[in-house]
């Protein structure tokens, strides 16, 4: 059982959360012999925890639901949520780490805030030899979650989560059901996993559903190049890095 809800109170530590718990898939499941790369999707949530009204309401939510998030999404979708601690007594809305999170992901990338909640769904990918991992600009699709429930394009930010998850657990079971697992499969020669049919196409189709219409008839919505001329890039201390480390080399 892996969990998928990360609050990370840095981008650092989002990076550093995310390679474990992807770490851990790897060493539970080996890529094929030659593979290099793998990617996995994942959400970045940024809901303030200092605001009243609608943004108060929601930021109480997502808190709420954090727990459930955490086992539901299991191995098939992370969640983090930017700017957020996590210890004994709760979850923890952090306003300078939120800000100095905001400002790497804007600085290594075309996104703005919008200043309420957005969540941006994009992919995270290792690299197994150097052990290195890092969000992928290429392809990200930017939902401004109090738009779209302003507009009734989604009900409520629990249904909408519970979607992706249930959504992104079907793309991996197809995938292992028809033999084209959209993690495993290499498709080039440089090593990068992509499916058959390209790994974010399929999370598109199956994760958004009924939404990717509406999603690409709307320029704010839509599947965007949002990549610099490069992201940042994880490279973890010594200590922390073994324990990565020692999971995917014992896949290998």
């Amino acid at each position: 059982m892996y969990y998928g809800a990360h609050a990370a109170p840095t981008h650092a530590s989002a990076l550093y959360k995310l390679m474990l718990a992807m770490a851990k898939r790897i060493h539970a499941q080996p890529p094929p012999e030659g593979c290099s790369q793998v990617r996995f999707p994942v959400g970045l949530l940024f809901v303030r925890g200092d605001r009243a009204g609608d943004g108060k309401k929601l930021a109480e939510q997502a808190v709420a639901s954090f727990d459930y998030w955490d086992k539901d999404s299991a191995d098939s979708f992370d969640i983090v949520m930017a700017g957020w601690t996590k210890n004994d007594s709760g979850i923890h809305f952090e306003l300078d780490e939120f800000l100095a999170f905001r400002k790497v992901i804007e600085k290594s990338s075309t996104w703005e805030y919008s200043g309420e909640t957005d969540l941006l769904l994009l992919n995270f990918e290792i690299n197994l030899s150097e052990v290195y991992g890092w969000f992928d600009y290429s392809e990200v699709i930017v939902l401004p979650v109090e738009t779209m429930l302003r507009d009734k394009h989604i009900g409520s930010i629990d249904g909408f989560i519970t979607e992706l998850v249930s959504s992104s657990k079907k793309v991996s079971e197809s995938a292992r059901h028809s033999g084209n697992s959209p993690i495993w499969e290499i498709s080039d020669s440089t090593g990068i996993l992509k499916a058959k049919e390209d790994l974010w196409q399929a999370l598109k189709r199956f994760v958004l559903g009924d939404y990717a219409d509406m999603l690409n008839a709307m320029e704010n919505f839509a599947v965007r190049d949002i990549q610099k001329d490069s992201s940042p890039i994880l490279r973890l201390p010594f200590e922390r890095m073994r324990a990565v480390r020692c999971l995917i080399e014992g896949a290998a």
